[in-house]
């Protein structure tokens, strides 16, 4: 999770989540439970966007580590944003021991 310890994250993560539920009209409603898990947890929402990461993890409390699709990764613009927010690169309809070995490396 490469920047989501520094002093930009929470910054970035607000601004990101003031764009997102003015561009998408998003409201967040978290349960308690939710609320009360302490990390580290693992999120598996059925997200289907680029954004969908982002808009799941901007109501929780906790830096989060996403898994992406590695096409994510080939735009030097969404490269740097999804390196910084600690994102995972996984190769679509392939056994990936790298995304295993990262997840594994960010949940310690």
């Amino acid at each position: 999770m490469a920047g989501n310890s520094s002093f930009f994250y929470p910054l970035l993560k607000s601004l990101l989540r003031f764009w997102l539920e003015k561009q998408f009209r998003l409201e967040g409603k978290v349960p308690d439970a939710v609320k009360e898990l302490k990390p580290p947890f693992l999120v598996l929402p059925n997200h289907q966007g680029f954004w969908d990461g982002f808009m799941v993890a901007m109501y929780l409390d906790y830096p989060v580590s996403y898994v992406v699709t590695d096409a994510a990764f080939r735009s030097p613009l969404f490269k740097g944003v999804l390196d910084y927010f600690g994102s995972i690169p996984k190769t679509k309809a392939l056994s990936d021991m790298d995304a295993l070995k990262n997840i594994i490396n960010a949940k310690r």
